[in-house]
């Protein structure tokens, strides 16, 4: 047990914590490991009588392609309800720096199926965005692809949303000193950059 998800005072659900590191859960030698995570779930949804399962961060999407889990109904994958969280930080951040959201610069870092589904969702609302995607080496450090392209991209960005796994993961990559100082950072990583460590503002995803 994690803490509750309440509504004021009303209680309307709970968290429960998976110690188990998403890039572990990733791999395929893990998939038993991912069903009984699923089967536990299932046990304690009718123990606790809840309707639904929401599977947080990037359970839904290693869960569902990695391991061919099927996300149906009292399973729900957590990506819509990112993207409307990340929007939702964008337009608060847009408002407070007095940036027009239609001629915004958005750069994505990474964030797999959810940064797709967040740069399809932010064009439709006519924002300019670009999804600098990245690869992991053996020691752990982390380099975008389509390096200049994306070096330009996120020099030119008023608006960077990091969706790395963890903190340091940014601050590996050195995302921080290619991107503007004026730029804001929209910090989806757990745990979280710390602000004393970049030259950009950062915000909470």
């Amino acid at each position: 047990p994690g803490g509750l998800i309440m509504q004021g005072f009303f209680p309307l659900g709970f968290y429960l914590v998976i110690p188990d590191l998403p890039e572990e859960l990733a791999g395929k030698k893990n998939r038993e490991l991912a069903q009984a995570i699923v089967r536990r779930l299932l046990w304690i949804r009718r123990l606790a009588g809840a309707q639904t399962i929401g599977l947080a961060g990037q359970l839904g999407p290693i869960f569902s392609r990695r391991h061919n889990i099927d996300m149906a109904p009292p399973l729900f994958s957590s990506i819509n309800g990112n993207i409307f969280s990340i929007h939702e930080a964008i337009r608060r951040v847009s408002s407070a720096r007095f940036i027009s959201r239609m001629g915004a610069k958005i750069a994505i870092i990474g964030g797999g199926e959810m940064g797709l589904g967040l740069q399809q969702f932010l064009e439709k609302s006519g924002s300019r965005c670009r999804t600098v995607n990245v690869r992991f080496s053996r020691s752990g450090k982390i380099y975008p692809l389509a390096e200049e392209e994306s070096r330009a991209s996120l020099a030119e960005a008023d608006l960077i949303v990091n969706l790395l796994p963890r903190g340091e993961d940014f601050l590996h990559g050195d995302f921080h000193r290619i991107a503007s100082p004026q730029a804001a950072v929209i910090d989806f990583s757990r745990p979280a950059v710390e602000q004393s460590r970049v030259r950009q503002q950062l915000y909470f995803g």
